[in-house]
């Protein structure tokens, strides 16, 4: 339980009225804890998948690199991304099950004509808790500048997500659009996350790209460190259809906000 003066309490809820929650600690015994000043709640998990160690829930399990597995946001849960200062979104989580993220890469700062703007509905369906889940989404987007030379592109598709928050994988597979045409070959995606320790992640995100010229495979390998206020990603993708040894570098970093329904 963090509270609006960011002091933090470990626990147990007893019981909880419109205003006020009755807390137990291991320190210091009950106490009764303001709604309305507690700033975040967070679920604490001691298994077999944390060693028996106190970690905090996995808030990020919803998204790898790029893509997304097929967990979610919770409702009231939002984190905001940036990846090579360019590249922006947010998610928010409008249900438990149900998100919708808004992105754009604003080249229009940097003297460019255009620049695109997209939205992004994802659907979670939890199959067997923590260990199934099925999910559909899109990523829908046009451009937007003062030529006025629109045009629409987007991605849609569907995953499944075998594992826990803490250790899954993810098997996708969805088709790209433009102008109204989709792509006549589908785009697969398999993508895992091993959490390492309490703040830590090790993450993989592999695609395989159909073209009607070539198939063009894209593999990554790198890690996640979560702090209380911002989390960073760090990796870098290897293509071997370029012929040479070459790693386009990947770093983003994300900063969870909202509240989150317990």
């Amino acid at each position: 339980m963090t509270m609006m003066d960011y002091n933090e309490f470990v626990g147990h809820i007893l019981s909880e009225t419109e205003t006020t929650l009755e807390f137990k600690t291991a320190t210091i015994g009950i106490i009764t804890l303001r709604k309305d000043q507690i700033k975040r709640r967070e679920k604490i998990i001691s298994n077999g998948s944390t060693n028996g160690l106190l970690w905090a829930e996995n808030r990020m399990a919803y998204r790898y690199f790029i893509r997304n597995s097929a967990y979610n946001l919770k409702k009231g849960e939002a984190v905001y991304q940036n990846a090579w200062i360019l590249i922006n979104n947010i998610d928010v989580g409008v249900t438990d099950n149900f998100s919708i993220g808004l992105g754009t890469v604003p080249l229009f700062l940097f003297g460019g004509g255009t620049s695109p703007i997209w939205l992004t509905p994802r659907l979670s369906i939890p199959i067997e808790a923590d260990k199934v889940n099925l999910g559909v989404g899109a990523l829908v987007g046009t451009t937007v500048g003062n030529d006025f030379d629109n045009t629409s592109f987007g991605f849609g598709f569907g995953n499944v997500t075998l594992g826990d928050k803490n250790k899954n994988i993810t098997l996708g597979v969805g088709y790209g659009f433009a102008d109204g045409e989709f792509a006549s070959r589908p785009t697969f995606n398999l993508a895992g996350m091993i959490r390492t320790g309490k703040r830590s992640y090790l993450i993989s995100e592999n695609y395989i790209i159909t073209t009607g010229f070539e198939t063009i495979v894209a593999l990554s390998l790198g890690g996640r460190f979560t702090g209380k206020r911002i989390t960073l990603d760090y990796g870098g993708y290897f293509v071997p259809n370029l012929g040479t040894f070459a790693i386009a570098p990947w770093l983003s970093v994300s900063i969870p906000f909202g509240n989150a329904r317990n």
